[in-house]
């Protein structure tokens, strides 16, 4: 299995092609062996099934706009909502989970690490993936693999639904994934967010850039009706 282009974008070509090396020799699996899937909660107002007497609390709520282009979350911006506090409690977004979005012909991960708010959770258009053992797989390593050619290609060819299609949790639960060594996928996990951090950085140059651009146009503009 070609372990996809992404990684020797990054920047660390040799390094990443002797990490694709080994783990096309390490072992092979389905998703729904090493993971546990769920979708996200309902989140709208007729989604509250729940008894007059249930006890609520207050819910910040990652939707699919709230996923930067970068596909990182800003929990500043969540929406907060009142829901079923036992249920909640069940579903709080966790470091180390993983968040599939496969809906209207896009397919991307979002990793959830570093330190994750209290009283976090996910909108329904989301699959929630907690792995089971750690000692098979790495989160940051699964967040690529999802991403990588080899499964957007099964996702390509077993997605549900037209015109638009999406991936069921079916599917998911199917995908063969590659397994080397821990090292290994640290390895790759590290040149993968190396390659993230420097897109993220080209993204703002390109962003300063356009309104240091947009700015001395319209300065340039104003001068010219002036000067009329």
């Amino acid at each position: 299995m070609n372990l996809a282009p992404e990684l020797i974008e990054s920047g660390s070509e040799n390094e990443a092609r002797e990490g694709i090396e080994m783990a096309q020799l390490g072992d092979s699996s389905v998703l729904g062996d090493l993971v546990k899937i769920r979708t996200g909660i309902q989140s709208g107002g007729s989604a509250k099934k729940r008894r007059d007497t249930a006890k609520e609390c207050d819910a910040r709520v990652i939707k699919v706009r709230d996923v930067t282009s970068e596909h990182t979350i800003d929990y500043e911006r969540l929406t907060t909502i009142s829901t079923d506090a036992d249920l909640a409690e069940k579903h709080w977004l966790k470091s180390g989970q993983v968040l599939f979005f496969g809906r209207m012909g896009q397919r991307y991960t979002v990793l959830i690490e570093g330190d994750v708010p209290q009283g976090v959770l996910v909108d329904k258009f989301f699959f929630v993936i907690t792995i089971r053992n750690r000692e098979q797989v790495r989160p940051d390593y699964l967040a690529w693999f999802l991403n990588s050619g080899p499964a957007q290609k099964f996702f390509k060819a077993n997605e549900s639904g037209s015109p638009h299609g999406f991936i069921s949790k079916a599917t998911l639960d199917k995908l063969p994934i590659d397994l080397p060594g821990l090292d290994i996928q640290e390895r790759i996990g590290a040149v993968w967010s190396r390659w993230k951090r420097k897109k993220q950085a080209v993204l703002e140059a390109l962003d300063s850039e356009g309104q240091l651009i947009a700015a001395k146009l319209d300065q340039a503009a104003w001068s010219g009706i002036h000067e009329q």
